[in-house]
């Protein structure tokens, strides 16, 4: 049995909230006041039309090609020449193989719809930061929360950059209001004046027909964020794109034998970093360096560093769980319940006097 195959026609992309997909791009070029490059624009399409072509694809998991798929893009673009390259295709299909171990193919073709407005609106005046800035990826999880207090010296001045992408409303309310906490902190702990924290958050999805049974795995979706980060460090004038995941959890080890290839997620992997920074730099004639600092740190190494920023309140407010913004009924990950003695409960040797506790509503 064959693996399943998958053909998309993105070409004829429409706009923000047409099309098989959209992003809010213009929340990028309005921070600093900068309208994007053709090429940034076209780093934005292409991505957006990988991930949306994973999400469509649905894998088959019987046969010999187990899960393996087939998927053919054809995507519009404001330079095909580059995009049509030998040495540009080779490295977007080893990397994307890298990431989801499918077969991609692509055929690029001259964009005919009008810019977007992130490339066509106009600023009076620029802002650009007043300060060296670091630029970072901002997720509202806990392990991109401790990173930021593990990399952040606020004391030392600067400005820094938290760039959140979100697919759902409730998620981006977590985000805001953990950066919120991280102002808070700072203004309460620091004599001098705190530094600028810009939050740049942008919405991005997919337009998928009713009932369409979609892959859950979007093992192409990191690129999404890689790219909104690394062109947010580009407007803002800096080299570098900071990503904070545990070193256990960058390089995703199986829990089991029974995992293969990419039944683990490869999204902030050190390989898959060193491959997207190369992909973006043909792409945009330039490099952008995506470093994870914290490679090399447990999680617990890293939540260690919260408590000292003035941070352990905001662990709340973390969002960990990939399902949590669908699950409406369910708090987010880090609560647990309000909890209330109720007497002593016999178990087994040793847990006799042990008290149990139950409890219905959530507090963090």
């Amino acid at each position: 049995m064959s693996r399943s195959s998958y053909e998309y026609n993105f070409a004829d992309h429409t706009g923000p909230m047409g099309g098989s997909h959209w992003m809010g791009s213009e929340r990028l070029s309005r921070t600093f006041c900068r309208p994007l490059s053709s090429g940034m624009a076209d780093l934005l399409d292409v991505v957006m039309s990988v991930y949306a072509a994973d999400r469509m694809s649905p894998r088959d998991f019987m046969g010999p090609s187990t899960g393996q798929r087939s998927i053919r893009v054809q995507a519009g673009v404001r330079n095909p020449r580059l995009w049509n390259s030998a040495e540009m295709t080779e490295q977007l299909r080893n990397l994307l193989y890298w990431l989801s171990e499918d077969e991609w193919s692509f055929r690029f073709v001259g964009r005919e719809t009008a810019p977007s407005l992130a490339e066509s609106e106009r600023f009076l005046f620029r802002f650009p930061p007043k300060e060296r800035i670091t630029v970072s990826l901002f997720s509202g999880g806990l392990d991109s929360l401790a990173g930021f207090a593990y990399h952040s010296r606020p004391a030392s001045g600067g400005s820094y950059a938290l760039v959140s992408g979100y697919t759902q409303d409730r998620l981006a309310f977590q985000q805001r209001r953990q950066v919120q906490r991280i102002r808070s902190a700072w203004r309460e702990n620091l004599t001098s004046t705190s530094p600028e924290i810009y939050h740049v958050a942008v919405p991005f999805g997919i337009s998928k027909p009713e009932r369409c049974r979609e892959e859950k795995g979007q093992r192409t979706r990191a690129l999404v964020f890689l790219a909104i980060g690394v062109l947010t460090a580009l407007l803002a004038d800096a080299d570098t794109l900071h990503v904070y995941e545990n070193g256990i959890g960058a390089l995703n080890l199986p829990l089991n034998e029974t995992q293969l290839g990419v039944d683990n997620y490869r999204g902030v992997h050190p390989r898959s970093l060193m491959m997207a920074e190369d992909v973006f730099a043909l792409v945009l004639g330039q490099t952008v360096h995506i470093k994870n600092p914290c490679l090399f740190q447990t999680k617990a190494e890293m939540c260690a560093t919260l408590p000292v920023a003035g941070l352990a309140d905001a662990i709340c407010d973390t969002v960990s769980c990939d399902g949590f913004p669908q699950r409406v009924a369910q708090a987010q990950c880090g609560c647990v319940p309000r909890v209330f003695s109720v007497g002593s409960v016999s178990m087994r040797p040793g847990l006799e006097n042990m008290t149990w506790q139950v409890g219905t509503d959530m507090i963090c």
